[in-house]
């Protein structure tokens, strides 16, 4: 396989457990790992829409042949069976099934946060499988995005300062247009200066996206990002989700539970025993809830 297809913080910088709270270890003195895509250009800083996705699809994400098993014996689970599939750049893709299915084993493959049994995973046209541990958290830290159920910010530390706690981590000054550009749309600017404490559910999960979106990642990955609110702040996280990528070119891919939460998606994956079972273009609920049985 060919190597590659085509303001600042007040308090002091966080020990390793409060980097490791966020998903994000620091390794400033690895080497770069090379983007296919380093200027960024999938952005549109001026809010206007995006290109739709499916009309010249370019995959951001690329799994071939996947295999993940956990355990050996009688204990063995095959938690992906040799899943082959790729995400569109500038796209929003859900995840779908039920307890066990794979679907959560899936995006922590994809990201890089767990490693498959055999098979191979790209970002960008870069394969992760080979790289050490340090490369990948480089590779997660300034390419991948992430928001989580339990949004994983640092109670120390105000809203801003955990926007920009991954540029503070990589040794990069923020693009401060940027950042001003996401606070805008996500409605933050008023609390830029609460701690999490000081915020509510909604208002601490669209921190976590801003975070996710500061470094101009190639795919923000969102774990349940839903799961641990209530349905009108859940609806306004899919909102902002949904309108990063309409709005800012982004890619995203979102593990959900919740049938309304996968609807705002352009593109449904439904699975079931490790493997993908359904792959829906913008499915009505109906479409979703027969393929889902």
């Amino acid at each position: 396989m060919a190597p590659a297809r085509t303001g600042a913080l007040s308090r002091k910088i966080p020990n390793n457990a409060e980097r490791d709270a966020c998903g994000i270890l620091d390794s400033m003195n690895t080497p770069m790992i090379p983007s296919a895509h380093s200027t960024h250009s999938s952005f549109h800083d001026s809010g206007s829409p995006a290109t739709p996705p499916f009309e010249n699809p370019v995959p951001v994400v690329e799994l071939e042949r996947v295999l993940k098993i956990y355990g050996e014996g009688e204990t063995q689970v095959t938690a992906l069976d040799s899943v082959s599939t790729s995400f569109t750049q500038g796209a929003f893709t859900a995840i779908m099934g039920p307890s066990g299915s794979g679907k959560s084993t899936m995006l922590h493959v994809l990201a890089g946060l767990d490693t498959p049994s055999s098979g191979e995973v790209f970002i960008e046209g870069q394969p992760i499988t080979g790289l050490k541990d340090d490369q990948l958290t480089r590779l997660r830290r300034d390419r991948i995005g992430f928001v989580f159920q339990s949004f994983n910010l640092i109670p120390t530390l105000n809203a801003r300062a955990n926007i920009e706690l991954p540029l503070k981590l990589a040794g990069r000054k923020a693009d401060q247009y940027w950042l001003s550009h996401i606070v805008d749309i996500l409605g933050l600017g008023a609390r830029l200066h609460h701690l999490p404490s000081q915020l509510s559910g909604g208002q601490r999960q669209r921190v976590a996206i801003a975070r996710a979106l500061a470094s101009k990642p190639a795919v923000i990955v969102a774990d349940e990002p839903t799961g641990n609110l209530d349905s009108q702040s859940g609806n306004e996280v899919l909102s902002l989700l949904r309108n990063a990528v309409d709005h800012l070119g982004q890619s995203v891919i979102m593990v959900t539970h919740d049938q309304s939460a996968a609807l705002k998606a352009d593109r449904v994956l439904v699975m079931r025993d490790g493997q993908i079972r359904a792959d829906l273009l913008a499915p009505t609920a109906a479409e979703l809830t027969e393929a889902a049985r």
